[in-house]
């Protein structure tokens, strides 16, 4: 969008990545209403963060945040395709667009609970995962309702609806399509999916090997090839997002060994400063003391 211009032209510097129309146009929408919109976002308890954050505030894009762009909202279980935009009221709830593949740029957005053990959610669009957001809100306002009457249930109702309503408005006037061309065709235990083409998925299933063993774990790695490359992506994934710090170096080499298969170079710069960054507690890099590590 024209009036993003600047602010696109600096996060592209930044990332070196195209961030997608869709994410400029929910800030174009919030910006719409400064006053009301977000209050009304605050009703469904979600706030900007990362990626939409910087769009919303520019003047957070200074040099010295440039070296730590990268690691900006990203939380410990993030996996390199992840890139948070909003962020929820509770056990680091946040929402995040997808770079499945690079080559063709953001597809669809996803959400979970950093601090849960619960799997990932997945949207088609940002847009389609703030309507599910208020379509949950009001859900949870009627349960409450039903609980104990309180008439603040009702008002809140009320802005989401109106929320709700914009946002539709919003969608038709700029025919935004709510459903990305975002093709999974691999499952995943994190509930996120594999975006993988056909040609690297020939002998997905000639082999099963427990990823949590040494020796499954080097056959993995071993056997990772342009025919093969699901199993060691797959449970690379898996141990990215379930494992923890004792998982954290195989799911890296794991997930290092697939993308380079699948010439997925940003992913993999993405991956080396994330796995050499997990120890840091804070998510928020625009004030963060330079103590970063980008090197293995």
């Amino acid at each position: 969008m024209e009036k993003f211009a600047d602010i696109q032209s600096l996060l592209k510097e930044y990332y070196d990545l195209e961030f997608p129309v869709s994410i400029f146009q929910l800030a174009d929408f919030l910006q719409n209403y400064p006053e009301e919109g977000m209050w009304d976002l605050s009703t469904i308890r979600v706030s900007p963060s990362g990626i939409l954050s910087l769009i919303l505030n520019p003047k957070l894009l200074t040099e010295n945040f440039k070296e730590s762009a990268l690691l900006h909202y990203r939380y410990y279980r993030d996996l390199p395709e992840f890139f948070t935009y909003l962020h929820g009221d509770c056990d680091g709830l946040h929402w995040g667009l997808l770079l499945d593949n690079p080559s063709i740029g953001f597809r669809g957005a996803a959400s979970y609970y950093n601090n849960d053990g619960d799997k990932i959610q997945v949207y088609g669009s940002i847009f389609s995962a703030l309507i599910d957001r208020c379509e949950e809100q009001l859900e949870c306002c009627d349960e409450y309702l039903a609980e104990d009457g309180d008439e603040y249930y009702l008002e809140a109702k009320s802005i989401i609806n109106r929320f709700l309503e914009r946002i539709q408005d919003y969608i038709s006037k700029y025919s935004i399509e709510i459903v990305e061309n975002r093709v999974e065709t691999v499952s995943s235990d994190t509930g996120l999916g594999l975006c993988v083409p056909e040609k690297f998925r020939r002998n997905e299933l000639s082999k099963v090997y427990s990823k949590s063993s040494d020796e499954g774990y080097k056959a993995l790695l071993d056997e990772c090839t342009d025919g093969n490359v699901v199993p060691a992506l797959k449970a690379g994934r898996s141990l990215w997002y379930w494992g923890g710090e004792e998982d954290s170096e195989k799911a890296y080499n794991l997930l290092k060994k697939a993308y380079t298969v699948l010439q997925r170079e940003k992913l993999l710069h993405i991956l080396e400063i994330h796995y050499n960054n997990r120890d840091i507690k804070s998510v928020d890099m625009t004030g963060y003391p330079k103590r970063l590590s980008f090197e293995r």
